[in-house]
């Protein structure tokens, strides 16, 4: 509401709403403190992820900064708020056929499974 005010007042203000981003797109930099990252990560090794409802895709950082910059540079911006994300839902099922697409086999399975077999790595 602060920033719509300031807005109304004449502050050349636009709000950029960001995605869960996660590695570089460009350069496949990778924050390996990054949850998603461990995620995926251990998914791909054990072969399975925890099933769960859709989730929102992860955008690459980079994507989402040049997104930013085209947006800001526009002359006239149409709007003032900028909703930068990909409304695809990724269901269990889409998670499993993307991930056989790149070669790697993972199924949903429970979260309580999914912990199982994460405890031998961490032992």
């Amino acid at each position: 509401q602060v920033v719509k005010a300031a807005r109304q007042r004449g502050l050349p203000l636009t709000i950029y709403r960001l995605p869960n981003t996660c590695v570089t797109y460009n350069t496949g930099y990778t924050n390996k403190t990054d949850y998603a990252i461990a995620l995926l990560s251990s998914a791909l090794e054990e072969g399975m992820f925890p099933r769960s409802g859709a989730t929102a895709p992860f955008t690459p950082v980079d994507t989402i900064c040049e997104m930013m910059v085209q947006a800001s540079l526009l002359e006239r911006p149409k709007h003032w708020v900028y909703n930068l994300i990909d409304n695809t839902l990724l269901t269990n099922e889409l998670m499993e056929t993307m991930t056989a697409e790149f070669g790697a086999i993972c199924r949903a399975v429970p979260v309580d499974t999914f912990l199982e077999a994460l405890k031998h790595v961490v032992a």
